[in-house]
């Protein structure tokens, strides 16, 4: 009778540890899970960003072409760029970001007088780099999603 008493309370042990074990397994998956979650959210919400940071440093950037023949207005708008590239450039990729300062830097540390092709030609490189650098696939590019019927969808 002792013998299944202590068969009983080991195989009871047993029986608690598994849930136990279960537990721990199921919420460290959970929290596994969870952790991922607000990485993907996260890095959806920094997508967002660094498009609007490209989408305004080209418009910056064509803001600066058209002025070009104003020296007051390139001025001024070379210090608005300026400041919003202190307030924005980490949500530039690195080469963007580098080639919009530069831009920025050729026309607010040179000389009126000398503005010319090189302050024109930092600009364009600039304006052509975030464009490209902005990473949206053209139309061709976008393959469309075939939509599951309801009757493919309960097959599967």
């Amino acid at each position: 009778m002792t013998q299944n008493i202590g068969q009983g309370i080991s195989s009871g042990l047993i029986g608690i540890l598994g849930v136990l074990f279960g537990v721990i397994i199921t919420t460290l998956g959970n929290w596994i899970i969870a952790k991922r979650q607000q990485s993907d959210q996260f890095r959806l919400a920094a997508i967002d960003k660094r498009l609007k940071a490209h989408q305004d440093a080209f418009c910056l950037c064509i803001q600066l072409i058209n002025s070009f023949d104003k020296v007051d207005l390139l001025q001024s708008i070379a210090n608005k760029s300026w400041e919003w590239w202190s307030s924005n450039c980490l949500y530039l990729d690195e080469k963007s970001s580098n080639a919009f300062k530069s831009a920025i830097i050729s026309i607010k540390f040179t000389k009126i007088p000398d503005l010319g092709d090189k302050c024109w030609d930092n600009v364009q490189k600039a304006a052509n780099i975030i464009a490209n650098s902005a990473g949206l696939p053209t139309i061709g590019e976008i393959k469309p999603v075939k939509q599951k019927t309801l009757k493919e969808d309960k097959s599967q």
